[in-house]
């Protein structure tokens, strides 16, 4: 923890920084945050071509053939999220090719490989999170659909979910 002395240092020196001051500083330091882009508000990221997102939205729409607004809506998440899904690849594919995780010395064998560990387990997480995501859309719009259709719409299946182990299983 800091020292009181320390701390005071901080904040006069803090008041000292005025930030970029030139619209080209303000516009890089306002993408600082960014670091994967799983979650960002805007669908196709800078680095990203735009043309590819239009080109696969559109034949992702095609293939789902979304009728009315409701199901637009249904369509439009899967696609999101399915593009967020592509990118999460590409982002793992970076790392593990000894991108921001280190440098593969060796087939299998990455220097910081606790940092890659604990990387790729949020990834991972990320991953679970945005398929659940697609996967309830995805459901919806084709429940939407069924009853466009005047097919009888099965109910939402809840699973419940336990689990145990060896020890518990022993008691």
């Amino acid at each position: 923890m800091a020292s009181p002395k320390q701390m005071k240092a901080n904040r006069d020196n803090a008041v000292k920084s005025s930030g970029p001051i030139s619209t080209e500083g303000k516009a890089i330091v306002a993408r600082n945050a960014i670091t994967h882009g799983l979650f960002s508000s805007d669908i196709v990221l800078p680095d990203e071509d735009a043309t590819d997102f239009c080109t696969f939205r559109g034949q992702l729409i095609t293939h789902l053939g979304p009728v009315g607004i409701a199901e637009e809506l249904f369509a439009d998440r899967v696609t999101s999220c399915a593009w967020r899904l592509r990118r999460l690849i590409r982002f793992e594919n970076f790392h593990l090719s000894g991108g921001y995780l280190g440098i593969i010395q060796s087939p299998g064998e990455i220097i910081g490989s606790h940092f890659a560990d604990e990387t790729l387990h949020r990834l991972s997480r990320y991953e679970a999170a945005i398929e659940r995501s697609l996967y309830r859309a995805l459901h919806e719009l084709q429940r939407l659909q069924m009853m466009r259709l005047g097919q009888p719409v099965p109910p939402p299946v809840v699973l419940e979910v336990g689990i145990s182990t060896l020890r518990d299983d022993a008691q």
